[in-house]
C-alpha cells in the first residue's frame, strides 16, 4: 500500500522532471462522475494524498483539486519544454495548443509526449478544451507565439493545433451531448450519411470551419507568412473513435470512462456497435475533409491525417487512444512535418 502523502508533496512530485509521470498514477485518479468527453478530470485519491483540511478549515472541493492537478500537468509541461530548450536547442522549437489528444496527463502518453523526442514542444494544452474557448474566448495561442517569436526570439517552426473533438461529440450548452443533437434517431433502412444530413450538424460543422478560419487569419495578422515563412500550423483530423458501448455499456472500458459515443446514439435509438461506428465513421471524414480544405486554403497551413494510423485493438475508450496507439499516430503526425 503507497505512504500517504500531503498536497505539497504531490506537487512536488508533479513538478520533479527526474519522476517518470505515470509513477504518478499511485497518487491520482479519473473520476468519471466528473470527466466530460475530451476532458478527464484529475483529482488526488484521498487513499494515498492526505486531503485532511488543513488548521480545522473547510474541505477542499473535488473540482477545485481538479483544477490544481491539471495546473499541475500544464506546469509540469512548461517545465519540460524549457530543460529540452537548454538541453536540445538544435532541435525545432514547436508551440503546442489543443484537447486531449495533446495533454491526457499520468494515464494515457498521448501525442505530445511522443512528439517530444523529436522538437522542443511548448504546450499549453488543455484536456476537454473547445474551439469556442481557444480561438474566440481566451485565445492565448496569440500571446504564447508572440512571446516565444517577438520576445525570447526563438525560431519556431511549427503551431501544431488540435481542436473541434469536444465541438462535435462533447457537450453542447444546453447539457445535451453535441453528438446526439447533430444526429438523426435510428431508421435501420437508412446510411450512416443520412443520419447526419440534419441542419445541426451543418451548423456544428460551419461552426468549426469558421473557428479554423479565424485561428489562420489571426495568426498571419501578427505573423504574416512573407515575414515569417518557417511558421507552419498543422491542423490534425481524428482517426476513427470506436464505438463500443451499445447496446448496453461497454464492459472492456478503464475505470475512469464513460459511454462518450455509445450514450449519446443510444439515446437517438441505436443498438449496435458496428453501425455506431459507421456514423461516427462518416462525422470523421466530413471533419477531416473540411480541416484538409481549410488547410489547403493557406499557404502556411498543414493537415494531418491520423485517420487508419490506430489499430481497432489501440483505443483506451471510445474517444482516446492507448499509449501505444497515440505512439502509432505521432508517428504519422512526424512524417507529415518532415
Amino acid at each position: 500500500m503507497t505512504t500517504p502523502i500531503t498536497l505539497r508533496e504531490l506537487e512536488e512530485r508533479f513538478l520533479n522532471l527526474e519522476i517518470p509521470e505515470e509513477a504518478l498514477a499511485d497518487y491520482v485518479e479519473i473520476r468519471p462522475d466528473q470527466s466530460r468527453p475530451f476532458a478527464p478530470a484529475l483529482a488526488p485519491r484521498s487513499d494515498s494524498v492526505d486531503l485532511t483540511p488543513p488548521l480545522g478549515g473547510p474541505a477542499i472541493r473535488a473540482e477545485v483539486l481538479g483544477d490544481v492537478v491539471n495546473r499541475w500537468a500544464k506546469e509540469r509541461r512548461r517545465r519540460q519544454f524549457e530543460r529540452d530548450l537548454s538541453r536540445r536547442p538544435a532541435l525545432p522549437t514547436i508551440y503546442a495548443e489543443g484537447d486531449s489528444w495533446f495533454q491526457f496527463p499520468v494515464f494515457i502518453q498521448e501525442l505530445i509526449h511522443h512528439l517530444g523526442a523529436d522538437f522542443n514542444i511548448h504546450c499549453t494544452s488543455t484536456a476537454g478544451d473547445t474551439l469556442e474557448n481557444m480561438v474566440f474566448r481566451r485565445p492565448e495561442y496569440l500571446t504564447e507565439l508572440k512571446r516565444l517569436i517577438l520576445l525570447r526570439g526563438l525560431d519556431v517552426r511549427g503551431f501544431f493545433f488540435s481542436g473541434a473533438g469536444n465541438d462535435v461529440i462533447g457537450e453542447g450548452k444546453d447539457g445535451i451531448p453535441a453528438l446526439q443533437a447533430i444526429v438523426k434517431p435510428l431508421d435501420a433502412s437508412q446510411t450512416p450519411a443520412w443520419h447526419l444530413d440534419t441542419p445541426e450538424c451543418k451548423e456544428r460543422l460551419d461552426f468549426i470551419e469558421s473557428a479554423y478560419r479565424r485561428l489562420f487569419d489571426s495568426v498571419d495578422e501578427v505573423f504574416p507568412a512573407l515575414a515569417y515563412p518557417q511558421l507552419r500550423i498543422y491542423l490534425h483530423g481524428y482517426d476513427y473513435v470506436q464505438v463500443r458501448s451499445l447496446p448496453d455499456g461497454d464492459p472492456h472500458r478503464p475505470f475512469w470512462a464513460r459511454d462518450w459515443t455509445g450514450g449519446p446514439l443510444r439515446a437517438k435509438g441505436f443498438t449496435d456497435n458496428a453501425f455506431g461506428s459507421a456514423v461516427l465513421r462518416e462525422l470523421l471524414d466530413r471533419l477531416n475533409s473540411l480541416t484538409e480544405r481549410v488547410c489547403a486554403d493557406y499557404g502556411r497551413g498543414v493537415y494531418v491525417n491520423l485517420r487508419g494510423s490506430i489499430l481497432p485493438n489501440q483505443w483506451a475508450d471510445e474517444l482516446h487512444a492507448t499509449s501505444e496507439g497515440y505512439k502509432a499516430a505521432a508517428s504519422r503526425f512526424l512524417n507529415h512535418v518532415r
